[in-house]
């Protein structure tokens, strides 16, 4: 099995290419330039998906964690200002971030598999 921490990293910068391919206006930055404290959710988002998680889960799980640390939804993602489009239900994200999530997991699926 991979290491959960390479999982993070694989899983993290998978998103950001499917970022970069859609024009994401704020695509997150590559890993190593990544905050450790996003690095960290990253990782626990890992460890989430393995215990059998929803993407509705994690992503509300996201939303809180935000939340909790003063984050609110505006209509850009401002760090100063701490909002974020994405701090919605699920159900009422752009399918194309939607496809984020399920592409994350798939790739957590896939790597945390035994050889």
């Amino acid at each position: 099995m991979v290491a959960v921490e390479d999982i993070a990293r694989i899983a993290f910068t998978a998103d950001r290419e499917l970022q970069l391919v859609t024009q994401d206006p704020d695509p997150c930055p590559p890993w190593d330039e990544a905050e450790p404290s996003v690095r960290q959710v990253t990782i626990c988002g890992v460890r989430h998906i393995q215990e059998g998680y929803s993407p509705q889960e994690q992503h509300q799980m996201w939303r809180d964690l935000r939340e909790e640390h003063g984050w609110k939804h505006g209509p850009v993602k401002d760090e100063n200002a701490k909002t974020d489009p994405l701090l919605v239900p699920y159900s009422k994200l752009h399918p194309r971030l939607r496809l984020r999530n399920d592409l994350f997991g798939a790739i957590v699926t896939v790597l945390s598999r035994e050889a």
